[in-house]
């Protein structure tokens, strides 16, 4: 999404990204100057937050947008029954009591997507050594 690409105005263009602010400056800029595509498809790998999304539906590329998803795959499957939240430091800091970071939310918002995906309700339980494994659960 970084590198310049030449325009193509008779094909569609399929994009599949991070909702960050820095993606969606990339697909901006690709109709600052000509159409690039004939349509456009955007598929975000986690939920788009409300500031980007009108950020997206003020532009100039509203037009062409033929297609907008948020796919919730901000997770990695390892194996069949095995998937990771790509933090390899992530247990630590979601159990440690020496940790700073506050790293809830994402954990919550990746666990969440995991059983969307997988279409299931988790029940949830939970040591209460700590207040962040209850900050989770509760979330």
């Amino acid at each position: 999404i970084r590198k310049r690409r030449q325009p193509l105005p008779e094909f569609d263009a399929i994009y599949l990204c991070q909702p960050t602010p820095e993606n969606i400056d990339f697909i901006k800029d690709d109709f600052k100057t000509e159409k690039m595509y004939s349509a456009i498809h955007v598929f975000f790998t986690d939920a788009c937050p409300d500031a980007l999304f009108k950020k997206l539906a003020t532009s100039k590329m509203k037009r062409v947008m033929k297609t907008f998803k948020e796919l919730n795959l901000n997770f990695v499957p390892s194996e069949q029954r095995v998937f990771s939240l790509d933090d390899p430091h992530g247990l630590y800091h979601a159990y440690s009591v020496n940790s700073k970071r506050p790293g809830t939310e994402k954990v919550v918002e990746h666990l969440a997507s995991l059983c969307a995906n997988l279409g299931e309700v988790p029940i949830v339980r939970y040591s209460t050594v700590t207040d962040k494994a209850e900050d989770i659960a509760q979330a």
